[in-house]
């Protein structure tokens, strides 16, 4: 998996469920401050589906394709397209959400 973080986050795995075409786990994440990574996977589509509320200010953006300051609200799920980079940005909480790439 691709990303590099600019700040501290404590990642739990609950559970893991792997097959001949995908990896999927249910994740608690808990960031301990305002939090910040790049999410880049070069071979596979990642999807997120969060399964609590997303921590206040949780936002997105496609890096190299839309402007430096557009950054969208990240809803209950969001896709990364293999090959795309995503910067995304929350402030300090916690969630937990099922991961599938």
């Amino acid at each position: 998996m691709g990303v590099v973080a600019a700040s501290r986050q404590e990642a739990t795995i609950e559970a893991v469920c792997t097959s001949a075409i995908a990896r999927a786990e249910i994740v608690r994440n808990h960031w301990l401050e305002d939090f910040s990574a790049v999410m880049q996977f070069p071979d596979v589509h990642f999807v997120d589906l969060c399964l609590t509320s997303r921590p206040h200010g949780a936002r997105g953006r496609f890096a190299d394709h839309w402007a430096r300051h557009r950054y969208e609200q990240i809803g209950r799920a969001f896709m990364i397209p293999a090959g795309l980079a995503m910067d995304a940005r929350t402030s300090a909480g916690q969630q937990r959400a099922l991961r599938v790439w």
